[in-house]
């Protein structure tokens, strides 16, 4: 008896899979390069919008900018409320300091006192009543209260150096009149001086130099 013959035929490949060999041999096909593609050029732009719109960062228009000042200790007597250490900003004016202290009592003589003033670091001031316009302090000259420091309570002799002539400056140590003549030179230029610190950019005057004579000289009124 003959064997059966058995065919086997090959299955058709089902449409719609792998019908681009070249395509499924590459991975990924071009429709899904190009997707691909559009993803991310559309993440780009939006990056780029976003970094565009993006409000920059800092100190605005109308923003509180707060100014942090030093305080210095002023000593206020006589014609006041509360005489006695008060505790100013740093450029403070006669008038902050006389407020400070309570302000001006009834019998004060307001007229004797240039409040604009601006005061400085351990100064005392004396505010006279209408009664005693002619005690310690007074100056005949300009009818203000003299600049008096708080350790001795005495007036203050230290050389002036926004008023002072070659006259007075050459009484300082080490300071001739050439040197005298530089800081008046100097003071001419900058309008006053601010602090005494600023003698060291008078040439002649070094770091030496001015430690020998920063305790005999002061700004005075600004």
């Amino acid at each position: 008896m003959p064997s059966p013959v058995v065919k086997i035929e090959r299955m058709a490949q089902p449409k719609g899979i792998f019908e681009n060999d070249e395509a499924h041999k590459g991975g990924i096909s071009r429709g899904e390069k190009i997707a691909i593609g559009i993803f991310f050029v559309l993440l780009i732009a939006y990056a780029v919008i976003q970094y565009l719109g993006k409000k920059p960062e800092g100190v605005e228009l109308g923003d509180d900018i707060k100014i942090v000042t030093e305080d210095i200790v002023v000593q206020v007597e006589g014609a006041v409320m509360s005489p006695g250490l008060v505790s100013v900003p740093e450029g403070a004016k006669v008038l902050d300091a006389i407020q400070q202290a309570g302000g001006f009592r009834e019998d004060a003589y307001r007229e004797a006192i240039d409040l604009s003033r601006i005061v400085t670091d351990r100064e005392r001031i004396v505010v006279l009543s209408v009664n005693d316009q002619r005690s310690p302090g007074w100056d005949e000259n300009n009818n203000v209260i003299r600049r008096m420091d708080i350790n001795d309570g005495v007036a203050d002799d230290r050389v002036n150096i926004n008023t002072a002539g070659i006259d007075e400056l050459v009484k300082l140590p080490g300071i001739g009149e050439t040197i005298a003549q530089r800081i008046i030179d100097h003071r001419d230029i900058i309008g006053m001086y601010r602090s005494i610190e600023q003698l060291m950019e008078v040439q002649g005057i070094g770091e030496a130099k001015f430690n020998d004579i920063r305790e005999l000289v002061t700004t005075g009124d600004n």
